[in-house]
């Protein structure tokens, strides 16, 4: 067991890791009977990154005056060189933020939209940032909202073919006067499936329209980003979930060419330079932009700090190639195996598409809607479970609902103490799994019967409900 107050520092300093799998545990505050698999969620803190948060925040209080006013900027360039180097961008491009969600915020609300701009997502777009393109649409000046349908399982090379034809339209709908802005997603958050963002991104260059890459799930994940040569216009990750960093710390990349941009961060700090003063000291002007964004507004800086302590024991554990490769590697085996141990089949089976984390098709779901109704009306059905692919068309009669959603996690995790989320895609139920350094591959075996149990009883509970002979 490694102890409550082992920072990152005395933990290298004991020797070598563990190998990847169940003894990495031990590094990690989870419940002993609960098997985490939903790590993209949320993330999880590592033991001695917490530490090193504990000791850094004993620091701070024993003088917030002085850590405030001369210590903590020296840290927080420290954080955004390490960064900028993780991800391939000049340290001035670069400012921390809370999430993905306010840096995606920051980046929309500060653009002066006029009525015949547009504002392009995906049907796939992380649901706050679909309601916030929506809300933006929503008020005056009223942009145009535009949604490119993308389904599932579909190749790269379509998907690239399908967005390039979409983006080439919608410009030459408008004429070259209109602000086109994209919003794309590097890895989906449901499904959590890589897309082929840089192609995307230059699809948009070359037809220039705006790119603003939603990378929450990147960092930590997503190996060699080299966001400056990628081009995108903007770009964030959180540091919270794939990276170990403590909650809630993400990046924004700015590149210098779109600062102008962003007049303010939200909120408005002191440090506020109008644009009338931005042309008078253009100079000062790079420099200001990463200031505004260290302190607006007080907040506890710990997880922003925690970034450094966070890579340190990742770079023990082995580094961001050896951490991935693992994953990786565990992402395609398992995600076969629980298809194979469910009779469906993976959402990308090629495995062009995953990186640590996979999302299997929950036929069991499928299968049980449709005998719910078999069996109100007596009839029987053989179905061969051991195949992939079953002729079984997904009814109405139980669709996804926050009741539906609410039996899964109550099943799941109250009950049988694992969790990997599950929703709807393209009318089919699938289920995504996140895989960290302690996911072995038996976890995968556990989650099958989970899932398989979990259908059984939802079927016992809703087969013999009116509302669903009104579907018949």
């Amino acid at each position: 067991m490694v102890g409550s107050l082992d920072t990152v520092d005395d933990v290298i300093s004991q020797g070598p890791p563990p190998a990847f799998g169940r003894e990495m545990l031990k590094y990690f505050m989870f419940d002993p009977e609960y098997t985490n698999l939903n790590h993209g969620s949320y993330g999880s803190l590592p033991r001695p990154v917490l530490a090193s948060c504990n000791e850094l925040t004993a620091t701070i209080e024993s003088n917030p005056d002085i850590w405030t006013r001369t210590l903590y900027d020296p840290r927080l360039v420290e954080v955004r060189e390490t960064i900028a180097l993780l991800v391939g961008v000049p340290v001035n491009d670069l400012v921390i933020v809370q999430n993905a969600t306010t840096a995606i915020n920051t980046v929309l609300r500060n653009i002066e939209w006029h009525h015949e701009d547009i504002i392009l997502v995906c049907s796939t777009t992380y649901n706050s940032i679909d309601r916030v393109s929506q809300y933006l649409h929503d008020i005056p000046p009223h942009p145009r909202l535009e949604k490119f349908d993308l389904r599932l399982p579909c190749s790269n090379a379509a998907i690239v073919e399908a967005y390039e034809k979409r983006v080439k339209a919608l410009r030459e709908e408008v004429g070259k006067g209109p602000r086109i802005l994209a919003v794309i997603d590097s890895i989906i958050s449901n499904p959590g499936i890589w897309l082929p963002w840089k192609r995307m991104v230059k699809v948009c260059r070359e037809n220039e329209v705006m790119s603003l890459v939603d990378g929450a799930h990147s960092i930590g994940q997503e190996l060699n980003l080299e966001l400056n040569e990628a081009g995108p216009d903007f770009f964030t990750s959180n540091a919270h979930k794939w990276l170990f960093a403590k909650r809630s710390a993400a990046f924004l990349y700015v590149p210098q060419r779109n600062q102008h941009l962003i007049k303010s961060p939200i909120p408005t700090p002191f440090s506020y330079l109008s644009p009338s003063e931005r042309s008078q000291h253009p100079e000062a002007f790079v420099e200001m932009f990463s200031c505004m964004f260290s302190d607006n507004g007080t907040i506890d800086v710990v997880p922003y700090l925690s970034i450094i302590p966070a890579i340190k024991f990742r770079d023990w554990l082995g580094g961001e190639a050896a951490i991935n490769a693992y994953t990786h590697r565990l992402a395609i085996q398992g995600g076969q195996r629980l298809a194979n141990l469910l009779g469906t089949e993976l959402l990308d089976p090629t495995g062009e598409q995953t990186l640590s984390m996979v999302c299997s098709f929950i036929v069991l779901l499928e299968l049980l809607s449709f005998l719910v109704l078999l069996e109100l009306l007596s009839i029987k059905l053989m179905v061969n479970f051991s195949k992939a692919n079953v002729g079984v068309p997904f009814p109405s009669s139980i669709p996804n609902s926050p009741r539906l959603d609410k039996l899964f996690k109550s099943k799941l995790l109250d009950q049988r103490k694992i969790y990997a989320p599950t929703f709807v895609h393209n009318g089919r139920w699938w289920c995504r799994v996140s895989v960290q350094v302690w996911v072995e591959l038996s976890d995968f075996d556990e989650l099958a019967v989970a899932i398989r149990e979990v259908c059984d009883e939802i079927r016992e509970e809703l087969k013999g409900e009116e509302h669903v002979r009104s579907k018949l």
